[in-house]
């Protein structure tokens, strides 16, 4: 379906792949067992998948991304805040330049987030089993096992992650000097 540039978006599918490309404005998009696509769109965007994977590039503007069993891989964006929930997929966010907070929900998903060359984050942590990992210094570290907070390579966008039994990975973007 073609539609305007600028525009908003509201799409909804049982057992089909969906892509979204090249729009400026809000997306409101799900799928029960299909896959989310999503290239080069400006404005807030909502992506929720059961067992689909969600993927993206050249993303701006607030996240909201949720998915059952299905993995999230978002690269080369901006986003000024995510929301993100998953049950056992994995999520990976790559680049997270902007303010936060960056809030994070998963019951056995891993979230892998890659920071900008020089970047940190500060990291609140609530966890039964799960561990952060990271090789990036941590700068100041806060709490206990289960609950902790971590500043990472000086600190930086605010996040939070709670989970039962999912790890949080924090690294630097490939290729970038340490």
């Amino acid at each position: 379906i073609r539609v305007p540039r600028a525009c908003t978006v509201k799409a909804r599918g049982v057992s089909c792949d969906v892509l979204l490309q090249g729009l400026q404005g809000d997306v409101d998009v799900k799928t029960v067992s299909g896959a989310l696509h999503l290239r080069d769109l400006t404005g807030r965007v909502v992506a929720v998948a059961v067992s689909g994977a969600v993927s993206g590039e050249g993303l701006s503007g607030p996240l909201e991304v949720e998915t059952v069993s299905g993995d999230v891989q978002l690269t080369r964006s901006s986003f000024a805040t995510v929301q993100g929930k998953t049950v056992s997929g994995t999520m990976l966010l790559d680049v997270l330049p902007g303010p936060g907070p960056y809030r994070f929900r998963s019951v056995s998903g891993r979230v892998d987030l890659v920071v900008p060359a020089g970047g940190g984050c500060s990291v609140e942590m609530s966890s039964v089993s799960g561990r952060l990992h990271t090789d990036l210094p941590i700068t100041h570290s806060w709490g206990q096992e289960r609950q902790q907070g971590s500043e990472i390579q000086g600190g930086g966008a605010a996040g939070s992650f709670s989970t039962v039994s999912g790890d949080l990975r924090v690294r630097q973007m490939p290729g970038a000097p340490e």
